[in-house]
């Protein structure tokens, strides 16, 4: 089940229409910002973020990577995960586990 929620810019601003928040399909926009964080970055969950931006000049191994976000992505209720890194790219494909289960 998707989830939605407020729909922010590439700045992290929320997007506003007509004096209002947009809301829309947000499970790209949190596996960004799943990425994007670092652990620690999340005072209620320190344990949680991957911390890609770290990555741009280290020497880290792909498996390395994708074993951390595969991890990351268990960890925040995503399941059948596939993670692709080629080169600065990361392709994430997985869905979201049935609450109801």
């Amino acid at each position: 089940m998707a989830s939605s929620d407020i729909m922010v810019d590439s700045a992290g601003t929320p997007v506003i229409k007509n004096g209002d928040y947009v809301v829309g399909d947000s499970e790209a926009q949190h596996l960004e910002h799943l990425l994007k964080a670092f652990p620690g970055s999340y005072k209620a969950h320190p344990l949680t973020g991957i911390g890609a931006p770290a990555w741009q000049n280290a020497r880290v191994g792909l498996g390395r990577i994708e074993g951390d976000v595969k991890l990351q992505l268990k960890a925040d209720g995503w399941i059948k995960e596939q993670v692709l890194v080629n080169g600065t790219d990361i392709s994430i494909q997985a869905e979201r586990a049935d609450e109801n289960s």
